[in-house]
Parts: C-alpha cells; structure tokens; sequence
C-alpha cells in the first residue's frame, strides 16, 4: 500500500472557479426575462390584433407597457428559486423534503404576490368608475386562480431545470476536486476523478485508485458532505464509491451482503440498507 504522510487540509477546498459555478450567473437573468418575454408575445398579439382584449382605461402603448412589465417579473421567480436551492443542505444530492417544501412554499409566495401585481394592473386598465381599495381582495383571488395553475407549472419546470444545472455544476466541480498527499516534502495531486473508492479508516480515509491506495486525514463522514451530488454513493457505513467505475453488483454469503466489482477487479462492501437507494443513484447516473 502506498500510505503517504497523511495531512490535515489534504484536500484541495473549494477554488474560486468552483464557487464562481454555484453562484447565479448575469446570463441566467437573460434566460429566466426570456420566459416571461415569450409569454408576453402571446398576449401581445392577442391585445394587438383584437380589439375586445384592449383596456377601456388605457391607450395601447400603457397596456402593452404595463404587460410587459408583468411579465418580465417574472425573471426573479427563477432567481429566487435559486437562492433556495443555495439555503438548503444537500440540495445538490437530493430532491429532500426539506427542498421541495421550501420551493413550493416559495413558489405560492412568489405567485400571490406577483399575480397580485397583475390583479392591480387589470383593474387600473379594466375597472369601471368608482372603483377603489374595497374591489382588490376579490380581484386577487379571481386573478390567482385563475392564473395560479400556469404560472406554478412554469415556477416547477424552471426549477426542475435549476435542479438538473446545479447537479451537472456539481458533478463537474467534484470531478475537478484534488486531493493534495504528502510524501518526503513533495506534494502529490490526486483528482477525485481517479478515486475508485474511498474507505474509512478512523480519523483517516483511504483513497483506492489505480496508482495506489493513499491515506488522507478526513473522516468519511466529511469527505461524503464535500463529495456530495454527481457520481460519489455512500454504498456502507464504511466506503463510498465513484459510480463511474461500477461494473456489477454481485450478492455472497447466501444473500446475507453485496459486493460492488469495480473496473480495475478489486471489490467494495455494499450493505442491504443501502442498497436500493444505490442501485438508484446508479441508474439516475447513467
């Protein structure tokens, strides 16, 4: 085995090209203002080539002003979906609970108060004289529901796509993550990419690759947190495997346990608790 000289910070933290991919980039607005645009269009034609749908209240350019700005809104609702995505531990790995209610929490929040705004804007545009205060509660709930249906359907959509973004983002930040060994005062540089396995050791992790087995001083524990999401699975309390090297997972001992057979021939211990939920990450890896 090649043990070499364990260190403290042996892995490499989180560079700033790393974080810079986490973080919402200025071209994502254009992405997210391009939803509310396209809708827009729709209604745009509609108000412009048919009379009915023009506002008594107001000239054409106000209430194609005034719908535009309803719908490039829209642009923060993906944004703010975003920001919890970052607020929630392990959204990277797992759709959890705990995500899923916050967006849709999120999600009936952002819509009150957006379809709300344009429960204002139809009656600025719509309403008849005398119209005051009194009129707005109705006009919201008439507004949200019927609006609230399309407008969650989007909301869910768009965060299914910021799910699939920051997943592929993790996946490509883990694979780029280095392992720094010690060995005789050099430094040896190992990519996550090229860890078959990782197996505890007390305080220490060995790192299986095909150059060797190198110790590392991290728990398993923690090295799961800082590997979490992409191609890394917690298969047994004590090891964690790169699905990219999984080639079958073969039963012994009369079924009582389960091996993984990686492509370099060694074996990594798989438990019966974990192992549908692996054999799951191993067909959403695919």
């Amino acid at each position: 085995m090649n043990v070499f000289q364990p260190i403290e910070a042996g892995d490499v933290a989180q560079s700033a090209a790393q974080a810079r991919q986490m973080r919402w980039h200025t071209r994502y607005w254009g992405f997210a203002l391009a939803i509310g645009l396209f809708l827009f269009g729709f209604e745009a034609i509609q108000i412009i080539w048919f009379a009915p749908f023009r506002a008594p209240n107001v000239g054409l350019v106000v209430q194609l002003s005034l719908t535009l700005l309803f719908y490039g809104m829209w642009m923060f609702a993906p944004r703010l979906a975003w920001a919890v995505f970052d607020q929630t531990t392990g959204a990277v790995s797992s759709l959890s609970k705990q995500l899923i209610g916050r967006l849709v929490l999120a999600g009936l929040v952002l819509s009150i108060v957006h379809l709300g705004f344009l429960a204002v804007l139809k009656l600025f545009m719509w309403a008849g004289a005398g119209w005051g205060l009194s009129f707005l509660p109705n006009a919201i709930l008439e507004t949200w529901i019927g609006y609230s249906g399309l407008w969650l359907m989007i909301y869910a959509l768009s965060c299914f796509v910021i799910y699939i973004l920051r997943s592929r983002m993790a996946k490509i930040d883990q694979l780029n993550r280095r392992f720094e060994i010690r060995k005789n005062g050099k430094t040896l540089s190992i990519s996550a990419s090229e860890i078959l396995w990782v197996e505890a050791s007390g305080n220490y992790v060995q790192l299986h690759t095909e150059r060797g087995v190198f110790m590392l001083r991290k728990s398993l524990a923690k090295l799961s947190t800082d590997l979490q999401g992409g191609a890394f699975v917690r298969s047994h309390r004590q090891a964690l495997i790169n699905l990219d090297y999984v080639q079958s997972i073969n039963s012994s001992a009369g079924l009582k346990t389960f091996e993984v057979h990686l492509s370099d021939g060694k074996i990594a211990p798989l438990s019966r608790r974990k192992l549908a939920a692996f054999k799951s990450k191993m067909l959403t890896s695919q």
